[in-house]
């Protein structure tokens, strides 16, 4: 269990370590998908100013992590907020062990270029940092639009007293942390990303799926066509049904029940009355999950009704 005190601890021993480097992994999602094998990964040789630079790089997000003082909590699909930091034994996470094996691995693939192939697939990239006999590794999500390309003014080089153009596309290091991995538990900074890193989205996708089947099938209070569009382009809508799907509500929550939370906490959705329907609209469809997940409470202490973006369920 990740704790304050003991983010504390590991960022003083990295501080103070006699012994320290870092080493670069490319996180590949090939486009053609290998349910054996979803990522590949490469290892990439970098100078040691560039080992030293990932090491201040982490230890800079584990003064913000313990200045701000977060509170740490363990993962919950029904989280739906970045103000908590998150961990969970990397044994639970999909994919973990596929990308990891891979990074531990002393055979590990060397990168050898950055060709047009590493661009398309290139999906997140790993830092190993070792010291004094100890290591972890930081992952962060990476987009096409951090790929400074010579075929445009992205990046100009000044050579002897001239601009030019960069010869070669340039890979930009990101100056953030979505996740690390030590002592078997990963540490979520960032959780959307660290879900899109490990491909929590596509587990989202089936159980959506899923979801929306079993409400069409248990209920008629809503249009599941126009339900299932808005869904269908929205990732958070996904795995709101996702949890409430895991949350085991459909069976339980009928039209009466997501009535009363929509009046109670002015959710703004039209309700006919008379045929027992919710009309759903792309504004409002992620409220309408939101209650079927029973997401909304009302302190006993003040009567105040509000959104309970951390609630967790046991």
């Amino acid at each position: 269990m990740a704790t304050m005190a003991e983010l504390i601890q590991l960022k003083t021993r990295i501080r103070n370590a006699a012994n320290k480097t870092a080493h670069l992994y490319m996180i590949n999602r090939p486009r053609t998908r290998n349910p054996q094998l979803p990522y590949t990964v490469q290892g990439a040789r970098n100078s040691n100013a560039i080992a030293t630079a990932f090491i201040d790089l982490f230890v800079m997000h584990l003064d913000k992590v313990t200045n701000d003082e977060d509170e740490t909590v363990p993962y919950d699909i029904n989280l739906d907020s970045d103000e908590y930091i998150q961990y969970i034994d990397s044994g639970a996470v999909t994919n973990a062990s596929v990308i990891n094996d891979q990074i531990v691995n002393p055979n590990v693939t060397r990168l050898q270029a950055l060709d047009d192939n590493f661009f398309k697939t290139i999906w997140a990239y790993a830092v190993k940092v070792q010291f004094d006999g100890e290591e972890l590794i930081f992952y962060r999500k990476y987009s096409n639009g951090k790929i400074l390309s010579r075929s445009t003014f992205d990046a100009i080089t000044l050579r002897n007293g001239v601009f030019s153009a960069i010869d070669e596309d340039v890979f930009q290091i990101d100056p953030s942390v979505d996740a690390f991995l030590y002592n078997n538990e990963i540490t979520i900074l960032h959780m959307t990303n660290f879900e899109r890193i490990f491909g929590y989205e596509d587990l989202y996708e089936a159980a959506a799926q899923s979801a929306l089947q079993e409400i069409a099938a248990t209920h008629n209070f809503v249009d599941i066509a126009t339900l299932s569009g808005f869904v269908s382009t929205d990732s958070r809508k996904k795995k709101k049904l996702a949890a409430i799907q895991r949350n085991n509500l459909i069976p339980n929550m009928g039209f009466r029940q997501i009535q009363s939370t929509i009046i109670n906490y002015n959710l703004q959705i039209t309700i006919d009355v008379n045929n027992e329907r919710f009309e759903i609209s792309k504004e409002n469809a992620l409220r309408f999950l939101k209650a079927l997940n029973d997401d909304y409470l009302q302190s006993e202490a003040t009567a105040t009704r509000y959104e309970a973006t951390s609630k967790r369920r046991s």
